[in-house]
């Protein structure tokens, strides 16, 4: 007997422990409930025969009825008996892995939705050697891009089957090392990241699923991105348009070692090929939102001074454009902004920004689609792989 052959079996030793674990543990709970509901019904110190009822009458009247019980205590016995044919082939029917003649599985089937069976998840995913699950990494999940990006992650990931477990690291990069200690101990089938790796992971010795969002780790790891460098040459061609002679525009060394750094080098290279002066300002090692937008606006507010345009992500933008309107700097008339990532919000902002929307949707589509291929052990064609960017006419320039 081969190693693989080995494997095999004890893996399916072990389900059928859990799933004959299970489903005792099922009947012995359901028969203790039965029983104390029972005792309810009849009341304490009486019983049926004092009360001249027959057993029968006792199950009938009772709070848990026979149809209740016989679907608790459905097993993957009872659908083969049901079907007439062995548990192997039941098995093999709810897992999909052999052949099975499309009239028996119809047989099976049948008896499944008759019997109201559900199959044991767990046994299941010992049985294919997955758990699964795979984790999601964001870096702060209170930005809206981040929390669009976990939605639409975890709508495909229902769809596919699979459960997400999220990890947000906030100032914790440790957090990501122990979440790839969980992906080593099967915990997880595999990992969709959009944050920094810290140095002390490296992701290329794993040799696990793992799909990088904007971020570029090592060879052999795929990685999805927004076209940055076609949004950095629409936004400048909107100022540029707009007549724009001095402009500004906010990046982070939080976003450095990611492809998102890509707008930003275009977009000034596009405005100096037209002789627009650019002025660049890092605000720091934290990725914006609202609150440090704020803090970011009093820090560099007199670098607006003579400045007619401001490129910048979208939560950046907002802030500057209501502390801009608060110093009575008329937008558009007097500066104009366009932002970055399209987010819903800025729909609703006065004026309307106006942005280069990042395809979520699209990127979370095909993270999940990529990482569930290498789970399935299927080449991954495309190691890099670059979505479309559109942009949305507001009302700000």
């Amino acid at each position: 007997m081969d190693g693989f052959t080995r494997k095999r079996e004890m893996i399916q030793t072990v389900a059928c422990f859990f799933v004959l674990k299970f489903s005792a543990f099922n009947l012995i709970c359901r028969l203790r409930c039965f029983k104390i509901k029972v005792i309810k019904h009849c009341g304490t110190g009486s019983t049926d025969r004092q009360r001249g009822k027959s057993r029968n009458e006792s199950v009938e009247n009772s709070p848990v009825s026979e149809e209740e019980l016989g679907e608790t205590m459905a097993s993957i016995r009872d659908v083969a008996i049901k079907a007439g044919v062995g548990i192997g082939t039941v098995s093999r029917a709810l897992n999909g892995s052999g052949y099975i003649s499309d009239e028996t599985k119809q047989k099976i089937m049948q008896a499944v939705e008759e019997l109201n069976y559900k199959p044991n998840e767990l046994a299941q995913n010992l049985f294919h050697n997955k758990s699964g699950f795979i984790g999601i990494v964001v870096t702060n999940l209170s930005h809206p891009f981040m929390a669009s990006l976990v939605k639409h992650v975890e709508n495909n990931l229902y769809t596919n089957g699979y459960k997400c477990m999220l990890c947000e690291v906030g100032d914790n990069p440790n957090r990501i090392e122990e979440f790839v200690e969980m992906l080593q101990r099967n915990v997880m089938d595999g990992i969709i990241c959009c944050a920094d790796i810290p140095s002390s992971v490296s992701l290329a010795e794993i040799h696990r699923p793992i799909v990088m969002v904007d971020r570029y780790v090592a060879e052999g790891i795929p990685c999805v991105h927004s076209d940055h460098k076609r949004g950095g040459e629409l936004a400048a061609q909107a100022l540029l348009s707009a007549g724009c002679k001095n402009v500004i525009y906010f990046t982070s060394s939080a976003t450095e070692r990611g492809y998102s750094m890509d707008r930003y080098r275009r977009f000034a290279e596009v405005c100096k090929q037209h002789k627009c002066k650019v002025t660049a300002i890092d605000a720091g090692s934290k990725i914006p939102n609202f609150q440090t937008g704020s803090m970011i606006w009093k820090k560099y507010i007199s670098h607006f001074d003579g400045i007619d345009g401001l490129f910048t992500a979208d939560v950046t933008a907002a802030v500057c454009m209501k502390m801009l309107q608060k110093k009575g700097i008329k937008i558009p008339k007097k500066l104009k902004v366009v932002g970055y990532d399209g987010l819903d919000f800025t729909r609703f902002l006065t004026p309307e920004l106006t942005t280069v929307r990042q395809n979520v949707p699209e990127i979370a589509k095909r993270s999940v689609d990529t990482v569930i291929r290498m789970i399935d052990g299927k080449k991954i064609e495309e190691m890099e792989q670059i979505v479309d960017v559109t942009f949305r006419k507001g009302e700000s320039i």
